[in-house]
């Protein structure tokens, strides 16, 4: 958001981000640019002075200026498309690093937008991220300096490393280990969704100033969160499935020996055969099974046909949506009857990749080091090994922690197995001391 005199305030999943002054973590007026500051350049004053250079007629302020362009006057339409071009590499930068998904422009800026809209969409295009640009369209309440100011007054912005509460999925092929092994409730947990906001579960936040909300009362919003973890005790193997929206990565935490899971085809994909092979039962004789062992990750892009196997304890981070088309279930039945399949679309849905695609979509934002275990446009996980202490920044993004083994501390708080910890932006550079592993999650 940016407003009258340049001030420029960053939101993500809900909140404003602050610098240690409780101001907004990002300012652009004084950044140094081409010799002065940005101030000079995109600001009421530097039209002014920018048209002034070459004017016959005098402008007396930035008004007149874009009046005058309004009207068709030649140098006051180039000085806005220069000034548009200037903004672009001016904020670029920082909308490119923090994946800003929307721009919006308020206060007097905006009362130009027009003039200057074709040249700052033309400096930002690459920025694939960035799919909004719009100017505020109530000027009276756009002065996006003095609202920031009272966002940060009223709303809560308390950032600390928050314990959530689990919500736990019974399903017929889970199993007994999240309950013996990671401190969930007893019983037949197939699935305990570690960090989660969406509509079919939110986690409940156990501890600190936000003790017993849930975390889309934090944030805000019931909506948009980017990703969605879970834990999962397949004791049975689940159904052959296909995601039409959802790219996910597992990772191996432990199995069973010999334990195998579908991971794609073993040909490429033919909608006739596939169907004889489901009418005909001999469908498993399509699939690519592959042998897993703890430590294995695998990265699922949106339409891979896939399956975890029969005793496999798996981490999974996924984009935040749970949509599954189910292609074959084995005749399995839940409550005496059959569980839907999804045939059909199943069939649109099912794509071919190699090796190599699947690599590339893994590591799409660059392959990090040796803890990094997934980087794509969703998601960024790493997995560490903590003997002593280790500090991670929490800046920008939100940082979700799992501790898969061992406890400690995060924080001043306690941390042990099966915990998850969610670290708002802003939260700053939080220790992690102890012995323990841990999965770090962020966008």
């Amino acid at each position: 958001m940016i407003g009258t005199g340049l001030g420029f305030a960053v939101m993500k999943n809900g909140r404003i981000l602050q610098n240690e002054n409780k101001g907004p973590a990002y300012s652009i007026f004084r950044l140094p640019f081409h010799g002065a500051t940005a101030e000079d350049f995109v600001s009421g004053r530097g039209i002014v002075n920018r048209y002034n250079k070459e004017a016959k007629v005098p402008a007396a302020n930035a008004k007149e200026v874009a009046d005058r362009a309004d009207a068709g006057d030649a140098l006051g339409l180039r000085v806005h498309a220069e000034m548009g071009a200037d903004l672009a590499e001016i904020i670029g930068p920082i909308l490119k690093d923090l994946r800003i998904k929307a721009l919006y422009l308020g206060g007097q800026i905006s009362k130009s937008f027009a003039l200057f809209e074709e040249a700052l969409r033309d400096g930002l295009s690459a920025l694939s991220d960035l799919t909004v640009i719009e100017a505020a369209k109530d000027l009276d309440l756009a002065h996006l300096t003095g609202v920031t100011q009272w966002y940060l007054q009223n709303q809560p912005f308390d950032a600390y490393p928050m314990k959530l509460e689990a919500v736990c999925k019974e399903i017929v092929w889970g199993g007994t280990q999240l309950g013996e092994r990671f401190h969930k409730p007893a019983g037949k947990i197939a699935e305990a969704w570690e960090l989660c906001v969406h509509p079919e579960g939110v986690c409940k936040i156990e501890n600190g100033k936000f003790a017993g909300k849930l975390l889309s009362d934090y944030l805000g919003t019931k909506e948009n969160f980017p990703v969605m973890i879970k834990l999962i005790d397949a004791c049975d193997r689940l159904s052959i499935q296909v995601h039409p929206v959802k790219t996910e990565m597992w990772y191996i935490v432990d199995c069973k020996p010999g334990a195998t899971l579908v991971y794609g085809l073993k040909e490429k994909f033919n909608r006739e055969d596939f169907l004889a092979a489901l009418e005909n039962g001999t469908v498993e004789n399509l699939l690519n099974m592959v042998p897993v062992h703890p430590g294995d990750v695998f990265f699922i892009p949106q339409g891979l046909v896939h399956a975890i196997g029969a005793g496999i304890l798996v981490a999974e981070i996924q984009e935040n949506s749970n949509v599954t088309y189910r292609v074959y279930d084995y005749g399995r039945l839940q409550n005496g009857k059959p569980r839907e399949l999804h045939v059909d679309q199943a069939m649109q849905t099912i794509r071919d990749f190699t090796p190599d695609q699947i690599e590339k979509a893994r590591y799409a934002c660059g392959r990090g080091d040796s803890h990094t275990l997934a980087n794509c446009p969703l998601f960024k996980v790493d997995r560490f090994m903590v003997n002593g202490e280790m500090t991670v920044p929490v800046s920008g993004f939100f940082l979700s922690v799992i501790c898969l083994e061992g406890e400690g501390k995060i924080g001043e708080e306690r941390i042990q197995k099966g915990d998850s910890f969610y670290l708002p932006a802003g939260c700053g550079n939080v220790k992690i001391t102890g012995s323990l592993e841990v999965i770090l999650t962020t966008k």
